[in-house]
């Protein structure tokens, strides 16, 4: 299995003959490269070489920044050398309105459906958890009817009670914060790595966000930190614990559902861009699959 590694105390990274190297004052830990998934640097004295830096990149490996409040402030990504890089360009803006609203309501339907999945192993109200399945049937032309946003009201209200706002700063919003930074990450590293602009998104659409095509995708993922961080409200605490911080890195390597077969969430992320590529390519924006939530506890 592909390996999430953390760093949390003073180290240094570098990397030989294909080997990942930390070395700390009384220890020297190595990795195969091919072996690494990402790598989150979650302390502010790890010393990392330009090379491994460039390595890493080549061999696609996500890094993460941490900043002082141990939550991801940036990532690195790879300037594509995808032969494809035009085309896609291409591909995304020749992109009409009414096809942007097609793939934009198969991520917003998932992304509902994920939620009533999600409270339904939180063992929350039964009538909730239907209409939240009838807000997934209602999605149409973009979203119009902002179902979404009746559907997350309803959601977070059901986890965390009525006076549960996202905005404020508390231990549950900022474990929220931290595992949507790794999904978003895991996304857009694989959306960058297929070639496509991050900026130029199907609903999100700002002028002063690099990252709206993958903050699109990983919609259907938040889920997926939200049931993780119901599960363990006992242990969410603020500043977050190593632990927890640990976990929610980890929740790559969790398994969903993508296109009837169950995989980890870092193949479904990958598959799902594909799936992009393809819809997009082809015009048939049905072939644009994304991951589902198993409904059963893991």
């Amino acid at each position: 299995m592909w390996r999430s590694i953390i760093i949390y105390n003073k180290e240094k990274i570098k990397i030989k003959d294909g080997i990942l190297n930390i070395e700390s004052e009384n220890n020297i830990v190595h990795f195969p490269m091919e072996d690494i998934n990402c790598i989150v640097i979650d302390n502010l004295q790890t010393i990392i070489t330009t090379y491994a830096l460039k390595e890493l990149s080549a061999y696609n490996i996500l890094v993460i920044l941490c900043n002082e409040s141990h939550l991801p402030s940036s990532i690195t990504l790879p300037l594509s050398n995808n032969y494809h890089l035009y085309k896609v360009f291409k591909m995304q803006s020749n992109l009409t309105n009414k096809s942007k609203n097609t793939l934009w309501d198969i991520i917003t339907t998932a992304k509902i459906i994920n939620q009533s999945v999600v409270l339904a192993l939180c063992d929350c109200n039964e009538s909730t958890v239907n209409r939240m399945i009838e807000l997934s049937k209602e999605v149409y032309d973009g979203d119009a009817g902002n179902r979404e946003g009746i559907a997350a009201k309803m959601f977070f209200r059901s986890l965390y009670g009525a006076n549960f706002i996202r905005t404020n700063d508390t231990a549950i919003n900022s474990a929220l914060d931290y595992g949507y930074a790794i999904m978003r990450s895991i996304v857009a590293r694989n959306l960058a790595a297929s070639g496509f602009q991050l900026m130029l998104g199907l609903h999100h659409i700002s002028e002063t966000n690099a990252y709206n095509l993958a903050d699109d995708l990983m919609e259907p993922l938040r889920p997926v930190v939200d049931l993780y961080v119901n599960n363990n409200i006992d242990y969410i605490v603020n500043p977050l614990t190593r632990d927890v911080r640990s976990d929610l890195v980890n929740l790559i390597n969790k398994d969903v559902i993508y296109d009837g077969k169950i995989v980890k969430i870092r193949y479904a992320v990958e598959m799902m861009v594909k799936s992009l590529y393809t819809a997009l390519d082809s015009h048939e924006y049905n072939k644009f699959k994304v991951p589902m939530i198993c409904k059963t506890e893991q």
